[in-house]
Order: C-alpha cells, then sequence, then structure tokens
C-alpha cells in the first residue's frame, strides 16, 4: 500500500514559524509514513525540532490537494477531476490504492473535486464521488463526501460540479460555516438508518485522512455505510436523492400501497394526444407526446393535483426542413436525464429515416440533433445518462407493391457527453446498430421460433424494435421485436448485437392460462350466442409479442418484464398480390374453415365442426403466420392442427438469458371479470361495450414500468383497451405479488387507453410522495396518480 501522505498539508501563506510550530511532533511520523531512508530527523534526544548540527533542516512538502478516493475499496485508476474559482489544476489519476495528490499553488479556493471511473476490488465503477477543497489540505472524495457535498450544495453534486466549470464563483456558496452545518445534517440522517452509522466527533468526510485498507477505521466506516444502505434495498445514488430531498437516506418499505388519482390534464387534439410521459425533477416538468399534433406538450407539475401547460414543442420549430408536413411529421417518444430532453421524431414519410431532438428542459432549447433510422418509436437514456437508444421500427408501406419500402429495423445507440441542465451544446456520437449480420441465419432464426414472416423481408427488414430497457449497469440493452415475437440483447461498449432470441408461446390449455375468446359465448354450439364471461382454458398456443419492456435488478441479476400486447401486420400485399389491405389474423372459423384436429376437439370435447362455432373459438383471431415461411400450423388438407392467437393477455417477468421465470396467466381478465359492470369486461378504450374485446387480444397490456421502494420493486401495467393499471409486488420475480388495480374511466368517459406510464419516485416527486403518470392516448388525458403507502 502506498504512504499516506495526507498527515498535514502547509496552507500557502504560512509563515516560517508557523510552518515550524506544525512540525512539532508531526515530522517523525511524517517521515515514517513516507518511509524516506537517509533523512537527518529532528529533535533527536531533546525534544524539540531544531535541526542537529550539520543536518540539513526539512523541506515543508510542496502546497497541495491531496486525498483518497474509496468507496469502502480503492478507486484505483479512477480519474480525479477539478474545477476551482481560479488556477483550477489538471486533472490525475488515482493511484491503486485510491490516493491522488495535485500541486495548489496558484489555485483559488474553494475547489470542486470528481471521482469518476476506474475500478473497486476489480469491479468498474459506473459512479462519480464529489468533494470540496477549501484550501490545500486532505480532501477525500467517497460516498459520504458526496452526500456532505449534496447537502450543503442544496441539489445533485454531478450538477455542482458542472455549474462550477460555467460559474466557477457558484463555488463559493460553499464555506466552513455550511459544511459544519452539512455535517450536522449527514450526522443525523446517518444515525437515523435502520443500523445507525455514527460518525466520531472529530470526523470530517472530506479533511480526515485515511487510508483505503480494511484496518482503516475510516474504511471501515464507508463499507459499513454500503452494506447498510444495500440492506435497506437502496445504494449510493439513492442515498443522494435521498438527501437531497431532505428525506432518510433509507426509504422505508411499504407493506402495501393503493393508488389515487390527484391530477389530471386533458391535451388539445383529442385521440392520441397524450401517449408517452417522461418527467424532469429539476424544472418539474412533464413532456408528454401529443400524436395527435405531432408536438411535445409541457406540463408544469409544481402541484401535480393541478398541472399547468407551460409549453409546447413542434418538430418543425427544430428541424424544418425534415418536418414540412407535420403532424405526420411528429414526435413518438420521449426521455428525460439530468435537465436533457431526448425527443424521437418520426418523418412525415414513415420509411425515410427520423431524428432524434435534444433539449433543456428548463427553457426548451435545442442544443443538438442526430440521425436515427425509419420510423424511430422509443427512445431511453441509459442509467448513467452517457447514451440515448431508439427503437427505430422501419415498418414498411406495404408488400409486393410498386412504391413498396420495407426499411430495416434497427437501433441507433448515441454516445453523448456534456449531459447536464445547462448544456448549450451536446457531443455526440451516433452508431445504427443493425440486423444485417443476421440475415444469413433466417432459417436458423424461423427454426427456432423468431416469427420472421413478411412476403420477402430479410432479417433485417422484418425485424421491428418496438421499445428498449437497460439495464442498471447501462451496460447491456434489450430490445422488444414485437411483431418477431423475440428480444434482442445488445452490447452497449460494442455497439453490437449479441443475440436475438424468441420467447415462444403461452400453454392457454393449462389451468390458469385460460382466456376469454368470444364475444358470443353465452350459448351451446351456436352462431348466434349472447355476451358473457367465460374465461377457461383452450387449446391455443398465445404469441407473447410484447410492446413495452422495463428491467430491475435482484441481488447482481438482471430481470425483464414484458406488457404481452399482441400486435399484427396489416398492409396491401401482406397475404399475396393485390393492392387491398390485408391482415394476418383471420378469425379462427375462418382459418379453420377445413376444420381442426382430433386433439383439439378432444381437449374442447366437441366435434370439429363445433369448435369454430362463434360460441366456442369460431370468432377469435389468430396467426396465420406463427414464425414464418412454410409453417402454418395446418396439415396437407388444410386441417388446423395447431392454433396460435396473437398477444397473451399478460405480464411476464424473463431472466437476462430470456428465459420465463413468471406469466401472470389469466389474471388480467379474472381480476377485471371481477370488477364487472363497475369496470366494463373487456370493453375497448373507443367504447364500453361488455365482452367487445375477448375476440382479440382482450385487455392489451401495453405500457410497464417498474418503482423501487425501500426494498421492494413494484411493476404497473397498464391495460390499453380496458383502462387503469395493475400494480404488483415483484421483489421475487419467481413469485410476484399482486397488490391492486385502479380504472379512472367512467363508462365511455374518463382516462381511456392507457399508453405510456412512468413511476416518479418519492424524492424525485413535487409533492414528496410517490407518484404514478399515465398517458391516455384515446381520451387525450394525462393522469397523475399518488401512491399512498402502509407500513
Amino acid at each position: 500500500m502506498r504512504a499516506n501522505y495526507n498527515l498535514r498539508y502547509f496552507p500557502q501563506k504560512e509563515s516560517t514559524q508557523d510552518m515550524n510550530t506544525l512540525f512539532k511532533g508531526r515530522w517523525l511520523r511524517v517521515a515514517a509514513a513516507v518511509g524516506i531512508s537517509g533523512l537527518a530527523l529532528l529533535g533527536c534526544g531533546d525534544g524539540d525540532d531544531t535541526p542537529a548540527p550539520g543536518a540539513t533542516a526539512p523541506v515543508a512538502p510542496m502546497a497541495s490537494v491531496a486525498g483518497v478516493a474509496a468507496v469502502g475499496q480503492p478507486l484505483a485508476a479512477a480519474m480525479i477531476s477539478f474545477q476551482c474559482v481560479a488556477g483550477t489544476p489538471a486533472g490525475t489519476t488515482a493511484g491503486a490504492d485510491g490516493s491522488f495528490s495535485v500541486p495548489s499553488a496558484g489555485v483559488t479556493f474553494p475547489c470542486a473535486i470528481r471521482a469518476s471511473g476506474g475500478t473497486a476490488g476489480g469491479v468498474t465503477n459506473t459512479q462519480a464521488y464529489y468533494s470540496v477543497a477549501l484550501a490545500s489540505g486532505t480532501a477525500n472524495a467517497t460516498p459520504l463526501s458526496s452526500l456532505l457535498v449534496a447537502i450543503a450544495a442544496g441539489g445533485e453534486p454531478a450538477n455542482w460540479f458542472d455549474r462550477a466549470a460555467t460559474t466557477p464563483s457558484s463555488l463559493t456558496a460553499i464555506t466552513g460555516a455550511t459544511l459544519t452545518t452539512a455535517l450536522d445534517k449527514l450526522k443525523a440522517l446517518l444515525a437515523g438508518l435502520p443500523t445507525p452509522v455514527t460518525l466520531p466527533a472529530d470526523f470530517s468526510p472530506v479533511t480526515t485522512a485515511f487510508t483505503a485498507v480494511t484496518s482503516d477505521s475510516v474504511d471501515q466506516l464507508l463499507e459499513k455505510f454500503r452494506t447498510t444502505l444495500a440492506a435497506g434495498g437502496a445504494n449510493y445514488a439513492d442515498a443522494v436523492d435521498q438527501a437531497v430531498a431532505n428525506q432518510p437516506l433509507v426509504e422505508r418499505t411499504p407493506t402495501s400501497l393503493t393508488m389515487e388519482k390527484i391530477g389530471g390534464y386533458t391535451h388539445s387534439g383529442g385521440l392520441s394526444s397524450a401517449e408517452i410521459t417522461a418527467y424532469d425533477p429539476l424544472s418539474k416538468r412533464l413532456f408528454v407526446i401529443n400524436g395527435a399534433l405531432g408536438t411535445a406538450d409541457v406540463l408544469s407539475l409544481a402541484n401535480p393535483a393541478s398541472p399547468v401547460q407551460v409549453g409546447t414543442v413542434t418538430m418543425a420549430s427544430i428541424n424544418a426542413a425534415l418536418c414540412s408536413d407535420t403532424p405526420n411529421c411528429g414526435a413518438n417518444s420521449v426521455a428525460v436525464h439530468n435537465g436533457i430532453v431526448a425527443l424521437a421524431v418520426q418523418r412525415g414519410t414513415k420509411t425515410l429515416p427520423g431524428f432524434v431532438a435534444f433539449l433543456r428542459a428548463s427553457d426548451l432549447t435545442v442544443i443538438g440533433t442526430a440521425a436515427a433510422g425509419a420510423l424511430p418509436d422509443m427512445l431511453t437514456f441509459s442509467p448513467d445518462g452517457k447514451y440515448v437508444l431508439v427503437a427505430n421500427e422501419g415498418e414498411p408501406n406495404s408488400y409486393g407493391q410498386a412504391d413498396s419500402v420495407d426499411p430495416e429495423g434497427s437501433v441507433t445507440l448515441i454516445e453523448l457527453a456534456g449531459v447536464k441542465p445547462t448544456a448549450s451544446t451536446l457531443t455526440m456520437t451516433v452508431t445504427q446498430v443493425g440486423f444485417t449480420s443476421f440475415n444469413s441465419q433466417i432459417d436458423a432464426l424461423r427454426a427456432s421460433g423468431v416469427r420472421i414472416f413478411g412476403p420477402s423481408a430479410t432479417v433485417a427488414q422484418d425485424l421491428e424494435p418496438e421499445y428498449i430497457t437497460v439495464s442498471a449497469d447501462s451496460r447491456k440493452a434489450y430490445v422488444t421485436l414485437q411483431e418477431n415475437n423475440a428480444i434482442a440483447t445488445i452490447d452497449i461498449a460494442t455497439k453490437a448485437v449479441l443475440s436475438i432470441k424468441p420467447l415462444g408461446t403461452k400453454n392457454h390449455s393449462l389451468a390458469g392460462m385460460g382466456m376469454d375468446v368470444s364475444d358470443e359465448d353465452g350459448g351451446t354450439n351456436t352462431n348466434s350466442g349472447t355476451k358473457t364471461i367465460r374465461i377457461t382454458p383452450v387449446p391455443l398456443k398465445g404469441l407473447y409479442l410484447p410492446d413495452a419492456i422495463t428491467s430491475f435488478t435482484v441481488g447482481t441479476s438482471t430481470y425483464l418484464i414484458t406488457a404481452n400486447e399482441g400486435d399484427t401486420r396489416e398492409y396491401a400485399g401482406m397475404n399475396g398480390p393485390g393492392p387491398d389491405l390485408t391482415r394476418e389474423d383471420p378469425r379462427l372459423k375462418d382459418h379453420c374453415a377445413n376444420g381442426v384436429s382430433d386433439s383439439i376437439a378432444s381437449f374442447m370435447g366437441m366435434t370439429s365442426a363445433n369448435v369454430i362455432r362463434d360460441s366456442n373459438l369460431g370468432r377469435l383471431r389468430v396467426t396465420a403466420f406463427p414464425f414464418g415461411g412454410s409453417f402454418t400450423g395446418k396439415d396437407v388438407n388444410g386441417v388446423c392442427t395447431e392454433l396460435y392467437s396473437i398477444g397473451a393477455r399478460s405480464f411476464s417477468i424473463w431472466n437476462a438469458d430470456i428465459t420465463q421465470v413468471f406469466d401472470s396467466g389469466d389474471q388480467f381478465e379474472q381480476k377485471t371479470a371481477l370488477l364487472n359492470p363497475t369496470v366494463t369486461f373487456n370493453a375497448s378504450n373507443d367504447n364500453n361495450t361488455f365482452d367487445d374485446r375477448s375476440t382479440s387480444k382482450g385487455p392489451e397490456p401495453e405500457g410497464v414500468t417498474v418503482g423501487r421502494i425501500g426494498t421492494k420493486t413494484f411493476a404497473f401495467i397498464g391495460l390499453e383497451r380496458v383502462g387503469g393499471v395493475m400494480v404488483y409486488d415483484v421483489s421475487n420475480p419467481n413469485a410476484p405479488v399482486y397488490v391492486t388495480y385502479l380504472n379512472t374511466r367512467t363508462g365511455g368517459t374518463g382516462d381511456l387507453g392507457p399508453e405510456g406510464v412512468t413511476f416518479i419516485k418519492a424524492s424525485k416527486s413535487p409533492n414528496g410522495k410517490p407518484l404514478l403518470i399515465v398517458g391516455n392516448e384515446t381520451s387525450g388525458t394525462t393522469a397523475i396518480f399518488q401512491l399512498n403507502l402502509t407500513y
């Protein structure tokens, strides 16, 4: 371990007499720590600091700022950066023991310090840690020093550091007095942890010297802090958020929760005027995609019970040349990170490449654009804010027509620098990640279960990226390929597709996996039955075809959640030559006009002719293209031997290898059935007709997000057709627990057609309570729900 030089530093203006005083009783320890042989040590035998005759007096160390970057282990090779009022020193790299030192001659203090990158215990560090130096001397960068800075600065340490780059004088707001006050608050917060962490009376997270070894008491303190947070389901980033919000460092874990609608907003434009939402906690602004007008509406959530529109972003104002035909050229998706808004914008001709626009959330100033692929339908920031990933769906306009265009699906990966609330521009590296390398694997992909079925389409053309989630460590992205019933995994560092894996099918013949398949099932073997609720196992295989995807971690394991909406293609030429629109999902009675196999009839307990009656399976929409290629699920006589339905009417949890660990089965239909007629069973989003959607995808779970509260993780799933949000505790991904369901439609009015769902944790919320924001596409309303917790 490298010797610690941080025992004492000397201010630049120290007099010779003062320096001699400082040497008393310390020089021997400094020399011993440094380990320099041959020094003429002072005070031998007589106890004072007068050099022995002929000896050379020691030279005081050069004025410097030095310390240790550590998290309970040293941050080896971390980059140490500085921002000072004036005379900012060049950055340096921490040693293997986390120690660093830079000369401070000519520096005007205070200085902000940031330690980023490096490794801790051999694991790559993805966080940044902060400190402040009020003068030459010790300034450690640790999770505790970051918390101290957050409290003293009254905000995110990262933004405090970035602000110093443009306004160095802002650093003078932190003084010795503010640090003392902040330290008192920090001690109180640490004492309030489930397992209290007590700071010694004379301890400062910034100026107390230490070495990052397990025997060091400060190092032990940092490790205890880390493990205490982890035991409470929190990490360093959570603790910073909580400290900035003046809330306990570890959020309490509720036993359960309920939802209460506390506010809402009706957007101009009607249908499709409220779709995807994203919230910026710094400006307290909510950004809502208005698909009807091709804009992004900006709402103030300063009072979430009464949101107010404060702005509109038009795509023509961003790029008039590419968006001359608004609203056809319009925003499809929005994401926010650290005061920066990203918008995914499709061209008026959807088969042309779209683009991404970046704006400051505070004043809507455009600070950059980047090229995307065809039909950029969704985008997201990586958790570390260093990347934006865009799902370019690449839908065709038709098949086999004179003007047919089928662009390739792709993912745009934008590497960013300078993502901060005050940014005037962004540095970007844009990579289009495609699937052309899989074109030669079309047969193998189909055989594995990936649906590739566009007439004459290559793999790259047929794959349609729908939604993206990024792992907590920002290393991998998981992309739903909805129409293809698959998930692609992308390595962000190498910008390469690692795999395309099929999701398989859901066995609806099992108990608890059934569904209501007819809107005329109130009869026996008839084509004129009445509407009733009949949720039962049926001999069908459900294609999951998920829309939204999100992710969460349990320990070190990543899990994915999909909302298994189901989607189908409807294009000219879909089923062969001709200009008419044709769809892939005929009714079962038409698809199986030649009958069904004996095994299907036996399961249903009836003849083949009766199976395809409307009161049984006849009216259910199925796909004629379960996997693509020549397979249709029929024998040589056209008799249906396998039946494939669209969507799974559920949410599923998968591990990072795309192995399913849970599916909610028929719970969505069962639970909404219990609420009928208060919630009209399987009504659509544009009517209030009972049993209306039973023949086609049922409640259609579309949007999903997760929110961690204390040690629990909750999943929120929006049901596009019947409406409302289902809530599950997914803390144990193998055995999620239903929590509650809230639907705020009233017949054919109210909030209709949930599209996007956004969770806002309490420490980021404008009212200090966890919130859920839902964009309702059909009604054009944004609903604001407060999560009321019970303990």
